[in-house]
Formats: C-alpha cells, structure tokens, sequence
C-alpha cells in the first residue's frame, strides 16, 4: 500500500476511484475503526505504564525483562495501524492484485525482478554433473565458486537446475564440435545477495532461461559476423550451431528491450511535473493506452521466454578474453541500412573492433572459430529464397535481414495497402465516432466531431 501511494504521488500510477459503500458496510467499518482507535489508545497506555516498570536481569541469560511479563494477549501497533488504513475491500483487492492469474503474468514477474537485480546471475560450473548435490558449484560475475545454500530449494533440489539426457542435442550440425551440453534448456540462477561464512553461498535465487535473459538484459552483447557466437558482458560466451537462430533471437531480444524502454520512458515523461508545451500537446495527442502497450509487450516477452533455440553456454576465464577480439581496425563493415536500430548511427568500437549496431550490441568484433567461419561461408553461398518475394539470392545472415525489413518487394506493397488501425484518445470526454463522409474512425470530443463534419462538408 505504502508503495502504492508512493507511485500515485508521483503520477507513475494511476490513482483508482473510492469505491461507493453502502449504508451498511459505512456503520460497520465506522465501528472497526472505532474499535481499532480504542485498541491503539490501549497499547499506547500501557507502553507507558510498561516504561515506568522496574526491570531485572534473568538469571543465566543476557536478556532484560519486566517485573510482570505479560507477553502473551499483546496488541501488534503495526497490525492495528494496517487495519486501520485498509478495509477488508482494499486488503482483498491488494492480495488479488499481488497474485498471478496465469504463466505470463508470473514470466513478467520474474523477468522484472531479474532486470532489476541484473548482474546478479549464477552459471552452473560445467563439472556439476560429476558432483554430488552439496558440491555443486556456482560462478558469478563477481564471484567464481560459490555453493548453494544448503537450506534454500535449490540446495535440497540441486537435480532441477541439471540437464536431463532428454534435454540434451545429439545429433550436432555437421562441423559442429564442443565438450559442452547443446540445448534448448540452460538455466541462470538470479540471486538476491551471496551469503559469506565458511563458504559463499547464494541466497534467494530463482531460475530463468539462460540464452532469453541474457540478451534481453545484458550490458554489453558482442557478436562475431554470423551470429553465430554471442558474447555478454564479456564473461559468458553463447554458441548457436544452427544457422540463424542466434541472430533471430537476439533480434527479437533487442526488439523487446526498445519497446520495453520506450515505455518506460513514456512513462516517466508524463509523469514529469515540468513538462514544456510541446509535451502537453503531444500527450493529448491520440495514441495507444498504457494497458494496450503493456498487454501487448507482456505477450511477446513472454512468447520470447519459452522460445526453444538450441545453444551451449560457457565462461569466459582471463586466458580466453585475450584471444576472444579483433581489436580496434581502421577498416569496418557498413551495416545501413541497420535493421535492429534504423535511427541508430553506427559507430565503431575503439578497443573490441567491429560496429556498434545499437547502444549495446557490437557487430562483427568476436573472433571465429573454424566450425563458425566454415558455418558462415556455407551460409553465403547457398542461395536464399526470400518467403515473402520468393526472391533467391546469395546473402549472409545480416543481408538477409536487411532484405526481409527494408528491401522486400512484397512487405513494402503489404505496409501501402495497411489502413492504419485507430488508436484510442486518452482524453475522458473522447468517444468513437465513424464519419459517414470519409469513412474513417476517429477518437474526438463532441467539439471535434462538429468540425470534422462541417470540414467533411465542405470537401
């Protein structure tokens, strides 16, 4: 409740009509608080009376009490003050809010926690299928070999977070070799904090899909030239064997987080209390709800989330950050038009090599390895048929995207023949109005609709 007042204080969440009460529900919570108000002035009477006591030491123990220990019946203030602020009616509707209906809205919890907790992760050790459950171990960014709690699920359960034969690739594309496990079921650990006694230990963690996280969140991703090895933040190193899944996927990561930070964004600019006037008329210009865009967002990150793309994952030590880059070269690949950011300028990196295709993506700075060179040069001379055009080309995997955004002959007729969907008015006295002259639906107020039809007359 504290938090909720906090936010609408702040116009970052919108403030919920009183709910009418009856006659009845009124004498009833009139008399709760009557009742809680007597309750109060009785603790506070006798915290005062409980202050004047004598107190004296227990015999064996280090702990002070009164003369009359009268514990037991105690009133909680904290609990009296809660009941006092919230009736039954709001305490419902704070537990409805607080629960999860359905397996997206618990992802969206769990991604949101996780972004904001961000570094925090845990990769399992690649020996682990070799130890006992007590003995597995954990690397963090900050902290290699850390052990899970012995008395968190986890520690109890450590079988969970392992990979099960079934969940293990066999049959690797062809050229493909690596001692580690190629799957579409790694997992992270996102932990609170790392508990140090005579071990350091990760406490409160919960488990989240590896490749997913990892590129919706990261602070810096590099990639070599076919997508096909990702680096995050320069200690973990994803691998994707089979063509094009990589880039697909860190496409729709990058995709998710811009559409994640506009809203934010948006957000936070309305709530501004020094809004210049252009952003007041922007504001109360027609676009789409905050309930529509989150809806939708939730919906796609949560599709994005249970995506199965097969990978291996390892960390990166010291020894292999030396020979994992370019480094800086006077001469680098265009990449324009740019499909993950059209607006982004791209630059190129002083230290890895390659170009920054976003604020946080570098393009073509991680060196290649014989299987992803081979992979990369076999995937640019097959010849490609586009699905939407059925044009069939030679392209690399960056073409290839660039084509099917910007270049394809068959999207660009779909987007000129695409009516544009109405979008609703924030404004509370704008209704839905279909003009019978120009066919269109519009979202005005009742102002707005004469003019439009007088306007509509006179064409």
């Amino acid at each position: 409740a504290q938090l909720t007042n906090l936010l609408q204080d702040n116009n970052l969440m919108e403030t919920m009509e009183p709910e009418t009460m009856s006659s009845a529900e009124r004498a009833m919570r009139h008399g709760q608080l009557k009742q809680l108000k007597d309750m109060r002035r009785q603790y506070k009477q006798k915290a005062a009376e409980d202050s004047k006591r004598k107190k004296r030491l227990k015999v064996d123990s280090y702990e002070i009490v009164d003369e009359k220990d009268e514990e037991d019946g105690a009133l909680d203030i904290r609990d009296i003050e809660f009941r006092m602020t919230n009736d039954a009616k709001r305490i419902q509707a704070l537990i409805s809010g607080a629960s999860t209906s359905s397996g997206r809205d618990l992802i969206m919890l769990k991604i949101v926690l996780c972004r904001a907790l961000y570094p925090q992760i845990a990769v399992a050790d690649e020996f682990n299928h070799f130890k006992s459950g007590a003995d597995q171990l954990y690397h963090t960014w900050s902290k290699p070999f850390v052990f899970l709690h012995p008395t968190s699920y986890f520690g109890k359960n450590p079988r969970v977070l392992q990979l099960t034969e079934g969940d293990i690739q066999t049959d690797a594309p062809l050229g493909f070799k690596s001692k580690l496990p190629l799957s579409a079921k790694h997992q992270i650990l996102c932990y609170l904090s790392l508990l140090e006694t005579t071990k350091p230990y990760i406490v409160n963690s919960m488990r989240m899909p590896a490749a997913q996280t990892l590129l919706l969140l990261a602070h810096t991703i590099d990639t070599n030239i076919g997508f096909t090895r990702i680096v995050c933040d320069s200690w973990l190193l994803l691998e994707f064997p089979y063509p094009e899944s990589g880039l697909n996927l860190l496409l729709k990561a990058v995709k998710l987080r811009q559409r994640w930070d506009a809203l934010i964004n948006r957000r936070l600019n309305d709530a501004n209390p020094n809004k210049s006037v252009e952003a007041e008329l922007q504001k109360n210009q027609p676009r789409e709800s905050y309930e529509e865009l989150q809806h939708d967002l939730s919906c796609d990150i949560s599709a994005y989330m249970s995506s199965e793309v097969y990978y291996t994952i390892k960390r990166l030590l010291p020894g292999d950050l030396k020979v994992l880059y370019y480094g800086a070269d006077e001469t680098h690949p265009s990449i324009d038009p740019n499909p993950f950011e059209e607006k982004f300028e791209c630059r190129p990196h002083d230290k890895k090599g390659g170009v920054y295709v976003t604020d946080n993506v570098v393009y073509n700075c991680v060196v290649d390895t014989d299987w992803s060179y081979n992979s990369y040069q076999e995937t640019y001379a097959l010849p490609w048929t586009c699905p939407d055009c059925g044009i069939s080309l030679c392209f690399s995997p960056l073409e290839r995207l660039q084509h099917k955004q910007f270049t394809c002959s068959n999207r660009t007729e779909k987007k000129e023949t695409e009516t544009p969907k109405p979008v609703k008015d924030n404004r509370p006295n704008a209704k839905e109005y279909k003009c019978e002259t120009c066919k269109e639906t519009l979202y005005m107020t009742p102002v707005e609709i004469l003019r439009h039809k007088k306007s509509c007359m006179v064409k």
